[in-house]
C-alpha cells in the first residue's frame, strides 16, 4: 500500500505508531522503531493504515462539533435522543431540500440531483421540476389500512411524481410498499412515478414484486447531493444554508452513511483481520475486574469505612460508627445494610450512589427519606421521593476518565483512582455521615 491510501500526513504518522505497537504482538520481534530502522510507507500492512483512518474518526467524533448532535445535548441531555437517530427529523430536512421553491437557494438541484442517482429514467430527468410542490406524510387509504408516504413530490405541470419512504433504524412492515404504490397508482394513474425505498445501507423492498417497483437507495446518494451543494459556488445558496448543509454532511458521514461511519470501518477492520483482533481482545484488560479490585483495597485502607456486601458488579460500604445502629439491621436486602454506600460497575466504569434499601420498619425508613428530601446541599440527587425498593438519594460522576484507559498499567493511574476515592471519602462521606447523625436520631 502506498502513499495515496492515508489522506494527511497525520494518518501516516498514525499508521506507522500502529504498525511499531502491533508488530512485537505479530511477530515476536523488536518493533522497528525500537531497532532503529526507518518505517516506510510502503511496507506498513493495509490494517495499519484503516486503523489510522478509524482513530481519525472516532477523534472526530469524540472532539469535532456535529450542530445537531449538540443540539440533540443541549435539548434532551447528555444522555437523551440524537437527532441523527430520528427518521422524521431526516425525512423532514429532505422535504426541505426536495422543494425547488424553499429558502436554501438550490432551486431543483437537489430533486433532479437525487432523481439522476437513483436511476430515474431520462423522461423524468429533462422535466423542469422547478414548480414542483412537496408533500410530506402523503395520507392514503388501501383495503382498509391507513398509509403515510414519508416524502410526495409532484410535478403536476408535467404528470410526473417521485416518492421516497425513508427507513434509518427501522424497517420495512405490514407491507407498507405495496400499500403505497396501488394508492399513488391509484390517485395518480396518468404520472410517471419514480418510487425510491431510501435506506441507510440501500437495502431493496422485501417482497419480490415491490423490488420491481421501488429503486433501493442508500444515504451515500444523499451524502453525495449534499456535498456537491456546499462545494458548488454557482448556486445562489446563502452562507447559512451552506453552512447548515455542512453540519449536516457531517452527521451523515459519522451516523448513517455506512462506508464512512466508524462502526462499519470497525468493522471492516475485525472481519480483514480477525484472528490478529481477536489475540488482541483476549488480551485486553478488565477494566471493571480491576477497578472493583483496586476499589476494594481502597474501602479496606480505609479505617473509617466498612466493607458490607461484595458481588461481581458491586461492592456496598459505610462509615465505620454505623456498623452498630441497630436500624442497619432493619434492611430486607441480602447482604446489605439498610444505608449505605455502593460502587456499581457498568461496563468497563463504576460510579459510587448512596441510598436506602427496602427494610421492615417502614417507619425509620419515611424518617430518614423526609430528613433527606430537600436538602441537595448535601445529596445531589435529594428530592427523589421514597419508593418500595432502593432508593437513591446520591451519585457521582463516573470514577475512569478517557486517559486513564491509555495509562492502565502505569502506577500513577491506580494512584489517581484511590486519589479520587479518598476526596470522595472526605468531602461525600463524612458530609453525608454528619447530616444523617444530626437528622435520623436512630444514627446519632
Amino acid at each position: 500500500m502506498g502513499d495515496n491510501t492515508a489522506e494527511t500526513t497525520g494518518e501516516i504518522a498514525a499508521a506507522k505508531r500502529w504498525y511499531v505497537a502491533l508488530t512485537p504482538l505479530i511477530s515476536g520481534q523488536q518493533a522497528t522503531k525500537e531497532s532503529g530502522t526507518e518505517i516506510k510507507v510502503k511496507d506498513i500492512p493495509d490494517y495499519c493504515h484503516d486503523l489510522a483512518r478509524l482513530e481519525r474518526l472516532i477523534e472526530e467524533r469524540r472532539s469535532g462539533l456535529d450542530a445537531f448532535d449538540f443540539i440533540s445535548r443541549l435539548y434532551w441531555g447528555p444522555d437523551g435522543t440524537r437527532l441523527w437517530r430520528d427518521e422524521e427529523f431526516h425525512s423532514n430536512l429532505l422535504a426541505w431540500l426536495l422543494n425547488p421553491k424553499e429558502n436554501h437557494g438550490a432551486h431543483d438541484y437537489f430533486v433532479k440531483g437525487f432523481l439522476a442517482r437513483t436511476g430515474a429514467p431520462e423522461a423524468m430527468l429533462s422535466a423542469d421540476w422547478s414548480q414542483a410542490t412537496v408533500l410530506r406524510e402523503w395520507e392514503n387509504l388501501v383495503d382498509g389500512e391507513w398509509g403515510y408516504l414519508d416524502i410526495l413530490v409532484l410535478n403536476e405541470n408535467q404528470d410526473r411524481l417521485l416518492a421516497i419512504e425513508n427507513k434509518i433504524f427501522s424497517e420495512e412492515h405490514s407491507c407498507q410498499l405495496t400499500r403505497y404504490r396501488k394508492a399513488l397508482e391509484d390517485r395518480y394513474s396518468k404520472f410517471d412515478k419514480h418510487l425510491v425505498f431510501l435506506t441507510p445501507q440501500g437495502i431493496p423492498a422485501r417482497r419480490e414484486r415491490e423490488r420491481k417497483s421501488w429503486r433501493p437507495a442508500s444515504y451515500a446518494v444523499v451524502l453525495e447531493i449534499v456535498r456537491q451543494l456546499v462545494d458548488r459556488q454557482a448556486l445562489e445558496i446563502c452562507e447559512d444554508a451552506n453552512a447548515f448543509l455542512a453540519q449536516y454532511a457531517t452527521t451523515l458521514r459519522r451516523n448513517i452513511v455506512p462506508d464512512t461511519s466508524t462502526q462499519q470501518v470497525a468493522r471492516k477492520i475485525y472481519l480483514a483481520n480477525r484472528k490478529l483482533f481477536e489475540s488482541i481482545l483476549n488480551n485486553r484488560p478488565n477494566y471493571g475486574a480491576e477497578l472493583q479490585d483496586i476499589l476494594k483495597e481502597a474501602i479496606a485502607q480505609h479505617p473509617s469505612l466498612v466493607l458490607k456486601g461484595e458481588e461481581r458488579d458491586y461492592l456496598g460500604f459505610v462509615p465505620a460508627e454505623w456498623k452498630d445502629v441497630s436500624a442497619q439491621k432493619t434492611s430486607t436486602a441480602s447482604g446489605y445494610p439498610l444505608l449505605h454506600f455502593g460502587c456499581s460497575f457498568t461496563g468497563d466504569n463504576a460510579y459510587i450512589n448512596f441510598g436506602l434499601e427496602p427494610g421492615n420498619e417502614p417507619s425509620i425508613r419515611q424518617q430518614i427519606a423526609n430528613a433527606i428530601n430537600g436538602s441537595e446541599e448535601t445529596f445531589n440527587e435529594a428530592s427523589r421521593g421514597l419508593n418500595n425498593g432502593w432508593t437513591r438519594f446520591h451519585i457521582t460522576e463516573k470514577i475512569l476518565v478517557e486517559a486513564d484507559y491509555d495509562s492502565w498499567d502505569e502506577v500513577g493511574t491506580r494512584e489517581r483512582i484511590k486519589e479520587w476515592f479518598s476526596h470522595f471519602v472526605q468531602n461525600d462521606v463524612r458530609r453525608i455521615a454528619e447530616f444523617i447523625a444530626n437528622n435520623v436520631p436512630e444514627y446519632k
